[in-house]
């Protein structure tokens, strides 16, 4: 037997159905947080310093701060450290954000 505490109250349980409960309630959360590391680690990022468009490593990504939808990174071609906004694809079409901003995507020279 197993026992579930929930506060001050205490359940007996079949360790195989506690084994269960703790499953059903874990493995949400794993797929949720599975999932939204994968679309983080998809984007590409635009320097907000020189414009540069980059995919950064995954893990760069996955622990970075976070501040809306950017992510402050450290650019490849310019070396500096700043919130970089999203890009979602690398085609020459520039993106929402790219157009909002001005920025070039790191295609031209500054």
């Amino acid at each position: 037997m197993m026992t579930l505490n929930f506060g001050e109250n205490h359940i007996e349980v079949p360790i195989g159905i506690g084994i269960a409960v703790i499953l059903i309630a874990v493995i949400p959360i794993i797929i949720f947080f599975v999932c939204l590391g994968r679309e983080e680690i998809e984007k590409w990022f635009i320097c907000d310093k020189c414009g540069h468009r980059f995919k950064p490593e995954d893990k760069k990504v996955l622990f970075s701060i976070r501040m809306n939808n950017e992510r402050m990174l450290k650019c490849p071609r310019c070396g500096k450290v700043s919130f970089c906004y999203p890009s979602y694809d690398q085609s020459d079409d520039k993106t929402e954000t790219e157009k909002q901003h001005g920025l070039d995507g790191g295609d031209s020279k500054r």
